[in-house]
């Protein structure tokens, strides 16, 4: 069929008269537009149900989405607001049905307008994640019938740390649970495999043969049991969406990426990194992909190779995530002021005097201590401290939570996992700004729960 410029004629008086009648069914106040909305986009439902983008808010057409319902149509949070509707015990829940005619549906938590931020971040440390796992469990404790994830707005995590922030904030499984999926990770991982029973050499021909110490087969294995094959950025079942979650991870080059539950306004490119989201959906990376991805660590694991691209650990250029997670949070909330960051760490290990330094070990022990100094979070998060990077914000609302290791512990070390959860109940220190987070948090809650609208300020 060939269209001339008579037919685009007819197109756009077709368009206008319908514009006509909807601003007449407005201005008769029979009809909000909301509903006005609603009813068009029943009238099309045989071609816009089938529709799928990540890219494009098909309720408004003009933003990114930032959530999926259950029958997999994204929308942003304005939408949310505009075609959903709140639920009466909860001023922040609103639930919302498909308005394309399939039976999808979500409930979320949406951020009040008066509310602060709250952010959360992981270090890398491989089997050392048992650290920030037993603050958070302690953190969950002084919270009775507060879920965490429900507390806090913005998750980053890069390594281990990574799947934990997955498994928590994203999944929403609690503490506990997480904790026992984490360990039994580490050990079917990192545990008896046939090159360790011949020594070093056994290592060393392990590593020559196969580029990686551990076979990434087995990892990827336990990740898909674990979380399955549903895409990162989707429908979560069972789940009230809220928290967004970012996962860290690099590619040839040292090219910085990360891996969202979200879409954000604004490009990161400034900030030398690149969110992951094709706008194919049929090649968004999956929950095990992306867990597999910032998990990899190099020497240790081969990297992935997904539809997006080929990923590794995200230790080697985010060591520390809390500078990703403030760069994320005032990307997505701009004019939001910071409330509480916490900043979890995998341990300290015990620094070396200069004298002994200087003793012994080759030039390969050397490199792989330097290598391994380089992954540390918490090297990374003085660094910050020192160069004045959380200058713009009030040191009163950062929380940094680490452990003083007893000795030098290696990422794949699983016979020492009780000895390290054991040093977080033996740092004072940490129990004592632990009441006070919780503290802070129980306030920003209750905040949260008598917030009212700008709208009603003014």
């Amino acid at each position: 069929m060939i269209y001339d410029d008579s037919y685009t004629h007819h197109l756009c008086l077709e368009i206008e008269r319908h514009f006509n009648i909807f601003f007449q069914q407005l201005e008769s106040d029979s009809s909000s537009s909301a509903r006005i909305h609603t009813e068009n986009a029943g009238r099309h439902r045989r071609f816009l149900t089938p529709l799928r983008m990540n890219l494009t808010c098909l309720h408004c057409c003009c933003r990114c989405p930032e959530r999926h319902l259950s029958c997999g149509h994204a929308i942003c949070d304005i939408c949310i607001r505009i075609f959903g509707g709140q639920i009466s015990d909860r001023e922040d829940r609103f639930h919302i049905r498909c308005i394309f005619g399939d039976q999808g549906n979500l409930t979320v938590d949406l951020k009040p307008r008066t509310a602060g931020l709250r952010i959360m971040s992981f270090d890398g440390g491989g089997s050392r994640g048992v650290v920030p796992l037993e603050y958070l469990r302690l953190l969950q404790d002084l919270l009775p019938g507060c879920p965490l994830h429900e507390q806090i707005d913005f998750a980053a995590g890069t390594s281990s740390g990574g799947l934990i922030a997955l498994g928590v904030f994203h999944q929403q499984w609690n503490i506990y649970r997480c904790g026992k999926l984490f360990e039994s990770l580490a050990v079917r991982c990192f545990g008896e495999q046939m090159f360790k029973r011949l020594g070093r050499v056994g290592i060393a021909l392990r590593g020559l043969l196969f580029d990686a110490l551990y076979d990434g087969t087995i990892l990827e294995s336990i990740l898909q049991q674990t979380f399955g094959h549903k895409p990162f950025f989707g429908h979560v079942t069972d789940s009230i969406s809220g928290t967004r979650v970012a996962l860290t991870a690099t590619s040839h080059g040292n090219s910085r990426y990360i891996f969202a539950n979200y879409n954000r306004p604004r490009p990161s490119s400034q900030n030398g990194y690149t969110l992951v989201r094709p706008s194919d959906i049929d090649k968004e990376p999956l929950l095990w992909e992306v867990g597999r991805a910032t998990s990899a660590a190099p020497i240790f694991f081969r990297p992935i190779e997904m539809a997006s691209g080929v990923f590794w650990d995200g230790c080697l250029v985010f060591p520390n995530p809390i500078e990703l997670a403030l760069w994320e949070s005032a990307h997505i909330w701009p004019d939001t002021a910071l409330d509480i960051a916490i900043s979890l760490g995998t341990g300290i290990e015990p620094r070396k005097g200069s004298g002994e330094q200087r003793q012994g070990g080759n030039s390969i022990r050397r490199l792989w201590h330097s290598f391994m100094d380089f992954l540390d979070g918490e090297s990374r998060y003085q660094d910050i401290e020192n160069s004045n990077g959380l200058g713009k914000y009030a040191r009163s609302s950062f929380f940094r939570f680490n452990t003083q290791l007893h000795s030098a512990i290696r990422l794949d070390d699983i016979a020492n996992l009780e000895q390290i959860r054991q040093g977080v109940h033996q740092c004072p220190r940490s129990r004592k700004d632990l009441v006070e987070e919780s503290i802070i948090t129980m306030d920003r809650f209750a905040a949260e729960q008598i917030a009212v609208p700008l709208s009603m300020l003014s």
